[in-house]
């Protein structure tokens, strides 16, 4: 405070008022910004935790400091519930800014039954320019998805119907960083009830809600010797 007072003093006598105000905010924006960035990492990323849902807000902290750029980034974007359009907007950011791409952990994508496969697949494969993204809840095919996030490690697949046992299983024994697994309304076909074992992924935590599917995911999983704690 005793900075500013002598600044106060010092300029207001010399310089126009709207040059005296901008001087003002330029020096407090300089000393906020310095002292943001003798803060440890941990209590920043605390500060910015309480305005995970206040994207006007985390905007604004962006702006302010380099400090944080990376928290106030990780909350705007990372688990947004997007569409295939939403997708391709938020890579096209990520894509011009690399610094973006790198803070987005997360994302739920839900395609519409309008798409097509191919359009399917052309959004998809954005999801290269996400190095970092390690957890999706989505209703697409696992298979699908894991030739474009092989680096996945949680996948929370919903709201799918009809699909195969064998189909099912297939995708997710591409997934070999797969580590927790939530199938929630995810019914199989009954009418093919047989299916061939694949490798299965080394899953530490599985959930089920809804759907037929346990019976037939926790058999393949206990054939390839895959034991994950059942929540």
């Amino acid at each position: 405070q005793s900075f500013v007072d002598n600044l106060v003093d010092e300029r207001r006598r010399c310089v126009p008022q709207e040059l005296f105000i901008l001087t003002i905010q330029l020096t407090m924006y300089s000393v906020f910004t310095r002292r943001a960035q003798m803060l440890p990492r941990e209590l920043l990323d605390h500060i910015l935790d309480f305005l995970h849902n206040d994207f006007s807000s985390l905007g604004a902290c962006a702006l302010a400091s380099r400090a944080f750029l990376y928290t106030a980034r990780y909350h705007r974007f990372s688990g947004r519930n997007l569409s295939l359009h939403g997708l391709k907007t938020l890579v096209n950011l990520a894509v011009a800014s690399p610094g973006l791409a790198l803070s987005i952990l997360s994302l739920s994508v839900t395609p519409t039954l309008r798409y097509s496969e191919e359009a399917l697949r052309e959004a998809l494969c954005g999801l290269q320019h996400l190095p970092n993204l390690t957890e999706v809840r989505t209703t697409v095919d696992p298979a699908i998805l894991a030739s474009y996030v092989p680096q996945l490690s949680i996948l929370r697949l919903e709201g799918v119907v009809s699909m195969t046992p064998q189909k099912l299983i297939d995708g997710l024994s591409s997934m070999r960083r797969l580590e927790v697994l939530e199938l929630i309304d995810v019914y199989l076909d009954a009418d093919c009830a047989d299916w061939e074992c694949r490798a299965a992924p080394r899953l530490r935590e599985l959930r089920f809600c809804g759907g037929n599917c346990a019976a037939t995911v926790s058999d393949w999983l206990s054939s390839e010797k895959v034991f994950p704690a059942v929540c």
